[in-house]
């Protein structure tokens, strides 16, 4: 029986897994076309997350020892604006402990000079962990006392899914990651040293031509890259420290309220001096995660140009179909929860002839969002402030 190396995530060390039955062996609600549209979401809010230096709104899919990595290297702007280009699960299995399937991302880096890549993201979970039927997820119950509350697997709010499989509060195709995934692992797609044929009952086996051209189309590719920088110097601006610092200030009405001093990120800008942030910028990221009694508390917002639009400008709504959205959540600790709270989260989007919005970025990397009227995604109970439309101003400065 072929073993293969998976990361489970709690130390971060590998541990021997075998694939040698099916996921539908113990879970026959289990499918692949509905993993892979939960395993997309999961890329795209994971990489926003780590571009602004937000994690805290991913730490309920992350493995432990993922968690502990992507807390070490930081924030990783230039993965805020990666655009997804294609995906496909290239193994799937369980051990009779372990459920574990691998998605093959190819992806390419924002702006005009974006790059291509492909990476192998892990999922794993505990397979002796019941997985909600579609009753059970179609509402948000109350837990039991001492209970642990069932949630979205790619937002963390409460598990509450419409008759397709999306969260009500995010959108995102949910039904997919139900029963406990998390994101274990995640490398540039390669072959492994020692690797040999695997025989998988429940993987599609679509992707096992591309794992094996996938480290020479991956070197061809970066290769020529990686001795370009070299060769100009840029290996200095990749592996170092921005030379300048973006700061922002959010002022909230409606749906959330107050100030709040967060992150900026900015999407398709290289780093170096703010002279250079702007040219070929995207979009932005504004992030902020506050420590508050009973919990913590996470509000984003994301906003992007329309394909083919970057750089400096004047962005009105009603002329550039901008994409933003917003979202905010809270995560009671041990305290809150014995205190009665429980988990908040909503999201927002724009609604045609509602929401108003105008994104300002200037060629020194400042500039403002201000939007009104983003819609609530979810409805809430009568009188919570989070059934309300979202407005808001951030602004942003760099120096």
């Amino acid at each position: 029986m072929a073993r293969i190396w998976i990361w489970q995530g709690e130390e971060g060390d590998a541990v021997p897994f075998s694939t040698g039955a099916a996921i539908t062996d113990h879970d026959p609600s289990f499918s692949l076309d509905a993993f892979i549209p939960f395993a997309e979401a999961v890329f795209l809010r994971v990489n926003r997350a780590r571009a602004g230096g937000a994690l805290g709104q991913v730490r309920h899919v992350l493995g432990d020892g993922l968690w502990q990595e992507f807390q070490a290297e930081g924030p990783r702007p230039e993965r805020a604006g990666l655009l997804a280009t294609g995906s496909e699960a290239t193994r799937s299995g369980q051990d009779g402990s372990w459920d574990t399937v691998v998605i093959r991302f190819t992806a390419r880096t924002a702006g005009r000079r974006g790059r291509p890549l492909m990476e192998d993201w892990t999922f794993q979970r505990p397979v002796t962990k019941p997985v909600p039927t579609q009753e059970q997820a179609a509402f948000t119950a109350a837990p039991e006392s001492g209970a642990e509350a069932e949630e979205c697997p790619v937002c963390g709010a409460p598990l509450s899914l419409t008759d397709e499989g999306s969260c009500r509060y995010c959108g995102a195709s949910a039904r997919g990651g139900l029963g406990g995934w998390r994101l274990v692992r995640t490398a540039a797609a390669r072959r492994a040293a020692a690797a040999q044929p695997i025989e998988l009952r429940s993987a599609s086996r679509k992707g096992s031509r591309l794992g094996l051209l996938a480290p020479l189309i991956v070197a061809a590719v970066l290769l020529p890259t990686a001795f370009a920088l070299v060769a100009t110097g840029e290996v200095a601006r990749v592996v170092h420290p921005s030379t300048s610092l973006l700061s922002s200030q959010g002022s909230f009405t409606g749906g959330v309220s107050g100030e709040a001093a967060g992150t900026i990120t900015m999407l398709g800008g290289p780093s170096g001096p703010c002279s250079s942030r702007t040219r070929h910028a995207t979009g932005l990221i504004f992030s902020e995660t506050e420590n508050s009694d009973g919990g913590k508390k996470f509000l984003t917002v994301h906003v992007n140009l329309p394909p083919g639009r970057e750089g400096p400008g004047t962005y009105d709504l009603k002329e550039v179909p901008l994409q933003l959205d917003a979202s905010y959540s809270f995560s009671p600790d041990q305290a809150g929860r014995q205190a009665g709270k429980g988990v908040e989260a909503q999201a927002w989007r724009t609604q045609p002839g509602t929401t108003r919005a105008v994104l300002v970025i200037r060629p020194d990397a400042s500039g403002s969002l201000t939007a009104s009227g983003l819609m609530p995604r979810a409805p809430r109970p009568a009188g919570s402030s989070l059934a309300e439309p979202l407005n808001f101003t951030v602004s942003f400065s760099c120096r």
